[in-house]
């Protein structure tokens, strides 16, 4: 369940899927790409988003396709803000929630007026919208007014993971006002920071992300919203160092201030001092200890062991979770179109690391049944690839090339290979055949034994698209069996 039309994720869906493709798909195999509904269904959504497209772009900047060979989308100068926005403008949803983040509350009347719905089509997508809502501890009043009531610093976060989780960068929120001043204030509140503690070389994008929590910050200040800690919360404040204001935020609150920091530090935009009593009345407590070493335990035996360094860089990361998890609870029900593209990424392409990863956490998780959600998975993937590089874990395939041809080319052609494959497979070129788990020929396959065919890969000179391909199929094979532990001889 979400916040968001089931019908605009479902369109947002197909945007996405379409934007990964080259080649025209027809709406059956679209329907069961993104796994809704029949083909008339899809190509119903699929014209709506191509209406849109062809008000707000000209086809040079992006373009939908619908014709006897499939759909495609060719996007070549533009981008897709305009498109979502447009989407999300039609959403009753998204337009509850982000008139409720401007104004906190809003006239009954005068909204369904101006978004043209009944007042009890209204109140039943309250009433769905508070269903989901729930977990994060507020409630939204329908009678004159519409209005949040509850927890403002848990609407905040609300707002915070929403806008996150549907705009990749601030500056894509069409609606927001001086965007450009929050993201200078954002690298002024950086250029601060760095003269406390030890502050991160931001990128764009993370400096784009301290900018929305400025913004949503300075639109509860203005309206003089004070945030309340819990018992736990505060007691976590206490053992974190709390600099003096900027005189730039010098209006804020002390709380709101706090809550800067500690989000700065949640979302890894910030590393600053922890006092090591914090340590000891929390993380250390029994119950962590014991998670702490099931942590390294599960990891050593699926990746490697852990230098005394990398145990002190896995508890400030644990601690990070720990804090993050206190404050900025992800509530996968609520948020589930949250990217973790690259948990199914890391699958496809590097499946000798996905193995291990899924091997640690499923243990780890089995042992602490709270974990099983994807907000976990991906920030435990986030350490290990730190502790463990992907490239420590790709397959060594052994490969005899043979194409009878002048060495020179040979060794252009291994090179080539190794490069192209280099991020899924080490390649380690052998000097015989007997010794190779996969040969690739450019040779009649008349020259070579029945035995050395089972593993023959037969291409062209130069190689096309197609032959990689076919190399591809054979080392993914063979990759399988050495996954499995086996041999395919």
């Amino acid at each position: 369940m979400f916040c968001l039309e089931k019908k605009t994720m479902k369109q947002i869906r197909i945007i996405e899927t379409l934007d990964e493709l080259t080649e025209p798909i027809t709406a059956a195999e679209l329907a069961k790409k993104i796994d809704y509904g029949t083909p008339p269904t899809v190509l119903g959504l699929v014209k709506e988003i191509k209406d849109i497209v062809e008000k707000n772009y000209n086809y040079e900047e992006l373009d939908l396709l619908i014709n006897h060979k499939g759909i495609l989308l060719i996007r070549n100068s533009g981008n897709l803000n305009k498109l979502y926005d447009q989407l999300l403008a039609l959403d009753l949803g998204y337009e509850i929630i982000k008139c409720l983040i401007l104004d906190k509350k809003l006239n009954t009347h005068n909204f369904c007026v101006a978004f043209g719905v009944s007042e009890s089509t209204l109140k039943r997508k309250l009433k769905l919208l508070n269903h989901v809502v729930k977990t994060y501890n507020f409630h939204i009043t329908c009678s004159n007014k519409i209005g949040i009531k509850g927890s403002e610093l848990n609407f905040r976060i609300f707002s915070f993971i929403f806008l996150t989780s549907i705009h990749p960068q601030f500056k894509e929120i069409n609606w927001v006002k001086k965007k450009s001043e929050y993201i200078e204030l954002a690298k002024e509140i950086v250029d601060y920071l760095t003269g406390h503690f030890f502050y991160k070389q931001l990128n764009e994008s993370q400096v784009q992300t301290l900018a929305l929590w400025l913004y949503l910050t300075n639109l509860s200040e203005v309206k003089n919203k004070e945030l309340v800690f819990s018992s736990e919360q505060v007691s976590i404040i206490r053992n974190i160092q709390i600099i003096d204001k900027p005189e730039c935020l010098s209006q804020w609150s002390v709380s709101n201030w706090q809550f800067l920091l500690i989000g700065s530090y949640c979302f890894q935009l910030s590393d600053f001092p922890v006092r090591e009593d914090l340590f000891g009345a929390m993380c250390l407590s029994n119950k962590y200890q014991l998670f702490g070493q099931s942590w390294i335990h599960i990891f050593q035996k699926n990746f490697t062991h852990l230098t005394q360094n990398e145990r002190i860089h896995l508890k400030n990361q644990l601690l990070r979770i720990y804090v993050a998890d206190i404050f900025m609870r992800v509530d996968q029900k609520v948020f589930p179109t949250l990217n973790y593209n690259n948990i199914f990424q890391l699958k496809e392409r590097y499946p000798c690391y996905s193995m291990r990863f899924e091997n640690f956490f499923g243990e780890l998780s089995n042992q602490y049944p709270k974990l099983q959600i994807a907000d976990f998975k991906v920030k435990f993937l986030r350490i290990c690839l730190s502790l463990y590089p992907l490239e420590k874990a790709i397959a060594t395939i052994k490969v005899f090339y043979f194409s009878g041809q002048y060495n020179n080319f040979d060794t252009t052609a291994k090179e080539n290979l190794k490069i192209y494959f280099s991020n899924q497979y080490h390649l380690l070129f052998t000097a015989n055949s007997k010794d190779a788990d996969v040969i690739i020929s450019t040779v009649d396959r008349e020259t070579f034994t029945e035995e050395q065919l089972k593993r023959t890969i037969l291409i062209r000179s130069p190689f096309l698209k197609k032959d990689l391909l076919n190399i591809d199929q054979a080392l993914k094979k063979r990759q399988t069996v050495l996954l499995k532990g086996g041999s395919n001889r």
